[in-house]
């Protein structure tokens, strides 16, 4: 009898984890700040140097999304992986240049070629 109330248990908890999201091959990010000239995310937000971007990256899909607030409403781009491997992302929309995700380390990168910009930040990563 209580391997019977044992297997149920486990199969009801794998499910409910599995429904709740646990399992799923996602990436968020978000609170990104400029490491070089900032200690973390609170600090920069109180230098008003933050935005409230954010990705949300489904590696099984190969799809990456962008959100960002643009002329006083929510924006979604989306993006396509690139290139993966098991610590870097690399996503493009074909258009804007290519970011590049560092899971390792909790960075993004992008350059904008026609205005010589490199950005390099830290990040949140769930």
């Amino acid at each position: 009898m209580k391997k019977i109330f044992l297997i149920i248990f486990l199969s009801s908890l794998f499910s409910s984890l599995s429904y709740a999201g646990w399992f799923d091959k996602k990436i968020k990010i978000k609170n990104c700040y400029d490491h070089k000239k900032f200690k973390n995310f609170k600090e920069a937000k109180r230098a008003k140097a933050t935005n409230d971007d954010f990705w949300e990256i489904d590696i099984e899909n190969d799809k990456a999304v962008l959100s960002y607030m643009g002329l006083n409403r929510r924006v979604l781009e989306n993006h396509v992986i690139k290139a993966k491997t098991e610590d870097y992302i690399i996503v493009t929309d074909n258009k804007l240049p290519d970011v590049h995700f560092d899971l390792k380390n909790n960075t993004l990168s992008y350059r904008y070629p026609a205005e010589n910009i490199n950005r390099f930040e830290k990040c949140d990563f769930d």
